[in-house]
């Protein structure tokens, strides 16, 4: 795409003429080009390299005035589509309009003289999205046909010709075969475009009584017949195979928009777009197929309560467990686990590898070292790219580091030990990635400044990472005292926090796991051990249970007790509290609830504030994930309660 170069210079450029407006707020206007496809701002840019251009600065004017066009008409379309809205609101939109256009042909004309073509064709693009208005209103279900749709999404982008148009007006050679190419394959793109956006509009259109492609084919199809319930017909209508056959539809618009440019040059910007399009369309057709099968899994899990009773016996504890396991084998796939679903999709390689760490203290049982032994050899196609799944291409060091721990063979961990050293930062602690360049080019269409959140050493990662280099310290000693000197920062300075997950308790478990061994080698820390184990007894509940800013969590519930159960001095009663809630709480099919723990902030986000991931989704940033198949938490419950019947069976006078 358009280089970092070009941006920043278009974004000055926008700044300067915003200013010189008088009436346009600059804060305003960067921050709509942080909200909208960045693309929006270099528009002609994706049709420039078809046409022969000497004043690239022209190009420059162009985009800029184009960008605040395209506001206006934003604008415009709102005050059109929104009922009720506010005088005052009304009048201050208006004025925007008014600004943002005539700021936009101020410029325009500085490039484009009265009489150049531009203009006339300008006011072909004026009629064509005047007429788009009462296409639309005039677009009812009964009446609709195919080619009524496509010249409305054709019309609807008819400024986003006019950037061919200033193109083929500003180039010396006149190309009128790219040209006319261009408007065909730009038509089609925006049909796609318009389709897609149907689909992800249901909700809004069908408030505002507005025509929707994929509510007329649900409507053919006996779907939103009521004009109440709308959550529920959405959802059913997601739970057929529709709107994969919409996107389908989509999917070949794009191919006919990509086809318009055989015998033009290729790889231009406007073919990566395009292309960057039909991956996006294929990745939601992708997350709609998940959408099945979550929905599927969650309807398959019990909500009842196993144990109820307030005190429980050996039995129930025992019980307890190998219910868990039950469940837990019940969820393998022949040969792997799967469990959460985020924007890259659900995981597999990174959950196989958490998951069966945790089941490891388990595997004299026959049924657990069968699946785990599977499990080994599912991890080897990752050998490559240890990663969250194997779709998404980018290797991280928290799928490296459960690799490590949870694979036996020494040769393949050696391997994946010297990849997880890559990710080490001069701090000493470990990155979960330590590729921006990759992170930019999977969020190409996301207006991200940086991915300094993402490449920074996170606190949850290095201290798992502590485990994997503590069994080759000696082999690493340089690697080893710079990631200790790291965490002992990190835990005298009260900053063992998690990036990833909404409970600092997951960190402080896996330090406290070393940390007896680093407190030993270093006198000043001889007593810190114990301070920081009791730092977790003090964040437990009155119930025993372990929470996060959004309520009572069992995931980190069983990181809690774990964490209790490593110390030297052990508070038996807050022990005993811990497990009899885990207990209390275990489904009759042998899970427990999904602890959605798990948060993704954006990329740049340096240090993430806990309120700002109230929200559970499948799919984008800053936000939790669904742990849809109850896995993770499970997993740990059941660790946690083994460590705890351990550590009774060997104090058994305490008890």
């Amino acid at each position: 795409m358009i280089k970092e170069q070009k941006i920043s210079s278009l974004l000055s450029l926008l700044k300067k003429e915003t200013v010189e407006s008088g009436n346009l707020n600059v804060n305003y206007i960067l921050n709509q080009f942080r909200k909208n496809p960045a693309f929006y701002l270099f528009y002609p840019f994706l049709f420039k390299d078809y046409f022969e251009i000497e004043n690239e600065s022209d190009v420059d004017n162009v985009s800029v005035a184009g960008f605040l066009f395209y506001l206006s008409l934003l604008h415009t379309d709102y005050l059109t589509d929104t009922k009720n809205v506010s005088t005052e609101s009304k009048t201050d939109k208006l004025f925007l309009i008014q600004n943002l256009t005539e700021q936009s042909i101020k410029i325009l004309t500085t490039v484009f003289p009265k009489q150049s073509e531009l203009w006339k064709l300008w006011a072909v693009r004026q009629r064509e999205q005047h007429n788009s208005k009462e296409i639309e209103q005039n677009l009812l279900s009964e009446t609709f046909t195919k080619e009524q749709y496509e010249k409305l999404a054709d019309y609807k982008s008819s400024f986003g010709k006019a950037a061919i148009d200033c193109c083929y007006v500003l180039s010396s050679d006149k190309n009128k075969f790219a040209y006319d190419k261009l408007l065909t394959s730009h038509k089609y793109f925006s049909v796609a475009f318009q389709i897609l956006d149907d689909l992800s509009d249901i909700r809004t259109d069908l408030k505002n009584g507005q025509f929707n492609y994929a509510v007329h084919i649900g409507k053919k199809n006996n779907h939103f017949t009521e004009k109440n319930k709308i959550t529920q017909q959405i959802e059913a209508f997601y739970k057929t195979a529709l709107p994969i056959k919409i996107m389908e539809e989509a999917l070949a618009y794009l191919n006919k928009a990509e086809a318009c440019l055989d015998g033009l040059p290729t790889n231009s910007q406007w073919e990566q777009v395009i292309r960057q399009k039909k991956n996006d369309s294929s990745e939601k057709m992708e997350s709609i197929a998940i959408f099945f099968k979550v929905n599927h899994e969650l309807s398959q899990q019990s909500q009842t309560k196993l144990f109820k009773k307030r005190n429980h016996t050996d039995t129930d504890l025992e019980n307890a467990i190998q219910n868990g396991l039950d469940y837990i084998l019940k969820k393998f796939n022949d040969n792997h686990w799967e469990d959460y679903v985020t924007q890259g999709g659900i995981s597999n390689g990174w959950a196989t590898s958490f998951i069966g760490y945790h089941l490891r203290p388990f595997e004299s049982d026959r049924r657990i070292a069968t699946a785990l032994d599977k499990s080994e050899k599912y991890l080897h196609r990752f050998e490559e790219n240890f990663s969250y799944n194997e779709k998404w291409q980018m290797e991280d060091a928290d799928s490296l580091n459960f690799a490590f721990l949870f694979i036996k063979n020494p040769d393949t961990k050696s391997k994946i030990l010297e990849r997880l050293l890559k990710f080490q930062n001069n701090d000493g602690g470990f990155a979960t990635y330590n590729n921006p360049g990759l992170l930019k080019q999977f969020f190409s269409f996301e207006n991200f400044p940086h991915f300094d959140g993402w490449c920074q050493s996170h606190p949850c990662v290095s201290a798992v990472s502590l485990h994997a280099l503590y069994e080759n310290r000696e082999l690493y000693p340089q690697e080893w005292n710079n990631l200790t000197r790291y965490c002992i920062s990190q835990i005298t300075n009260n900053e063992a926090k998690a990036y990833w997950w909404t409970n600092p308790v997951y960190s402080m478990y896996f330090y406290s796991e070393i940390l007896d061994y680093i407190c030993k080698k270093n006198e000043s820390l001889s007593e810190f051990s114990t301070a920081f184990i009791n730092q977790v007894c003090e964040m437990q509940n009155k119930d025993g249970s372990f929470s996060d800013t959004f309520g009572k969590n069992l995931f980190y519930t069983g990181y809690g007790l774990k964490t209790m159960l490593t110390g030297n001095t052990l508070n038996s009663d807050l022990v005993e509290k811990s497990a009899h809630y885990i207990i209390r709480n275990q489904f009759s099919d042998g899970s427990w609830t999904n602890s959605a723990a798990m948060r993704i902030p954006n990329p740049d986000n340096i240090i993430p504030e806990d309120e700002s991931f109230a929200k559970i989704k499948t799919f984008g940033t800053d936000c939790r994930q669904l742990e849809f198949n109850r896995l993770f938490t499970t997993s740990v419950c059941v660790n946690a309660l083994l460590t705890y019947q351990n550590f009774k069976n060997e104090n058994k006078n305490q008890y």
